[in-house]
């Protein structure tokens, strides 16, 4: 019974990725590289892999509509997953193993958005420190990377 409902979760899960990938609007019109052949920057330099970095950052934790539709990676999967692991708990109908299995799902998935977040900051902060962004506010990201 409980490996038939994990994997029906599995399934539902996968489905979610699969329909969240194919519809987000504009989601392959981010142009995450900003330089090469066909943009306006034909030679791309060290800085432009910063920019890159900070681009794919922002597309997996902020919700930038110019790159990702506006609905970030990261804290739908976490979502997703606290949804699973609150459905687990609900119907775990007293099996200490699904209660202790659904605390373990919930408690990862708010741990791991704490790491994910704090890294972010952390890098962010770090790299403002360098003097390579500067402090944009909440309109684009949090950081925007200066290249020459």
């Amino acid at each position: 019974m409980q490996r038939c409902f994990l994997g029906k979760i599995k399934l539902g899960f996968l489905g979610l990725i699969l329909l969240v990938g194919f519809f987000l609007p504009n989601l392959t019109q981010g142009a995450l590289v900003p330089c090469g052949p066909g943009t306006e920057k034909e030679v791309c330099e060290l800085c432009d892999f910063f920019v890159l970095f900070d681009n794919i950052v922002d597309f997996l934790l902020v919700p930038r509509s110019d790159l990702n539709g506006g609905i970030p990676i990261i804290p739908l999967i976490a979502t997703v997953m606290i949804m699973i692991g609150g459905a687990m708990f609900y119907f775990s109908a007293g099996d200490p193993g699904m209660i202790r299995r659904a605390k373990s799902l919930l408690t990862y998935a708010i741990v791991g958005l704490i790491l994910i977040y704090g890294a972010w900051l952390i890098v962010n902060l770090f790299v403002t420190a360098i003097g390579l962004s500067d402090w944009e506010g909440f309109k684009n990201g949090w950081w925007q990377i200066n290249c020459p």
